[in-house]
This record gives structure tokens, sequence and C-alpha cells, in this order.
């Protein structure tokens, strides 16, 4: 699976065959997927990788989406009013996804993404400083600027999310 010419994801195969070229099988845009006022602000893929349950997670700017392996769209979620500029890290419980203002767990409940505690999801801010103020100042994005790093595996009883603040103190 790929990215190119900003919101098209592709998948190709080689066939089974050592060192053979890659062929395209199948692509999508995946705006066309979205109601028409999400699509118009879902101008690039910053991000994608596969879930533990064999699903493509992408993270573009507002939103992160999930695709199966056939490329058709499970589900979206938003964060209204925050911006999602970097790419998610991902475990065996979710999807993980820095916006402007806070720190998420997402999960896939089998019929849709949710960050709800109910769910298995949760909310964290963190602190920062105005997004127009950060790109100001020469940031490339508003937030964090860090995609999420898991550290944590297996039997240890430490699962952190790791990511760099913006606060400018």
């Amino acid at each position: 699976y790929a990215v190119y010419g900003g919101v098209n994801v592709l998948k190709s195969t080689d066939g089974g065959i050592l060192n053979a070229p890659l062929r395209v099988v199948k692509t999508v845009n995946i705006t066309d997927a979205l109601p028409a006022d999400l699509a118009k602000s879902v101008t690039r893929v910053l991000g994608l990788g596969m879930t533990y349950d064999g699903y493509i997670a992408i993270a573009a700017p507002g939103m992160v989406a999930l695709l199966d392996r056939d490329l058709k769209m499970k589900g979206y979620i938003t964060f209204p009013g925050e911006h999602v500029d970097n790419s998610i890290a991902i475990d065996e419980s979710g999807i993980f996804v820095v916006s402007s203002e806070n720190m998420y767990k997402v999960v896939w409940t089998g019929e849709k993404l949710s960050y709800a505690e109910s769910d298995g999801g949760w909310v964290s801010p963190y602190d920062t400083m105005d997004g127009e103020k950060a790109v100001a100042l020469g940031a490339l994005s508003r937030g964090s600027g860090t995609t999420p790093t898991l550290m944590g595996f297996g039997n240890d009883e430490d699962k952190l999310v790791l990511i760099a603040d913006a606060d400018e103190n």
C-alpha cells in the first residue's frame, strides 16, 4: 500500500515472485468516500499504517480514516476545531493520533472509529501554543509537530505514548 498524488492510495503486488516488479492492483481517492465539506479539507495523506487486525489507518488533515485491504472506506473520525498535521502510531489496542490540542487513542469498534472511553479510547490535552503563532515562528505544523512514539510492550506494565509538546516555555 502506498500514497501518491496527495490523497490517492494504491494497492500493489509482486505476485509472490521474488524480485518481480510491483504492479498496481487498485487505486482509490480517499476523498471520494467522504462528505463534500470534509473532502475539501483533506488535501494530503500525512501517514498510514496497518492495524493489528489488518485494516489500513490513514492520517490526514483533521481526520483519521480506516480502509480495508481492498481499499474500501470502513470509517473515519474527525477532530472538530483541531488540526492533525502528523503521522500516527498503532499498537494492538488502537491508533494514536496527536492533534494541535490533544493526544488521542482511537479504536475501531467494528462499526466506527471512536475515542470515547466507553469504547476503549481516550483523549488527553497537552501544553501547546497558539497554532498560528507556532507557524509564524517557523513550525511546520500546529501543535506537537511530532508523530506519537509508543514505548512499553509485552508484560511491561508501563505503556507510554511519547510526543513533544509545543509549549513555548
